[in-house]
């Protein structure tokens, strides 16, 4: 109840085991377009051996950025004992990489600009990363066919 995020939103959430404690699990919400991605992309903590096992929210709607567009990715890091949390700022050239690790989340960003700007007519559709983290990969919703490559993008599990 009450997590930030959008229903509307392409990929409103991601959901992560803490590396530190195995009764902890991360959600990743992020914002729709149609409120300009000003809620941002937020995370919440769930302590599962809580309320019977049910779980219970334990850090609510922490911001690590807004405006965020509706892409939204997590990939393990090649150590498998911790993971790397992408989106994609609204209406910039900025993708923002969240290191997730035993301690948490790292809430400085790691800032990757590359091309194109993603503005409202493109701000929604999906985004993956390849297994190793090597290629990243999204697509966007315009009125046109035109194609837009990422100029810049380099690995992040190295």
């Amino acid at each position: 109840n009450g997590l930030a995020g959008d229903p509307s939103s392409t990929q409103s959430a991601i959901i992560l085991p803490h590396p530190g404690d195995t009764s902890i699990y991360i959600i990743f919400t992020i914002d729709s377009r149609t409120n300009s991605g000003t809620k941002g992309l937020r995370y919440s903590e769930v302590d599962m051996d809580l309320d019977s096992g049910l779980g219970e929210i334990i850090v609510k709607n922490i911001l690590l950025t807004a405006p965020a567009a509706e892409k939204l990715t997590a990939v393990k890091n090649n150590d498998n004992n911790t993971f790397w949390v992408i989106a994609h700022k609204y209406n910039s050239r900025d993708f923002v990489t969240y290191l997730v690790d035993a301690s948490g989340v790292n809430t400085t960003p790691l800032v990757e600009r590359l091309e194109p700007n993603i503005d409202y007519g493109r701000s929604a559709g999906q985004m993956k990363l390849s297994p190793d983290g090597a290629k990243l990969a999204f697509v966007t919703n315009t009125s046109s066919s035109e194609a837009i490559p990422i100029v810049g993008y380099s690995e992040i599990t190295t």
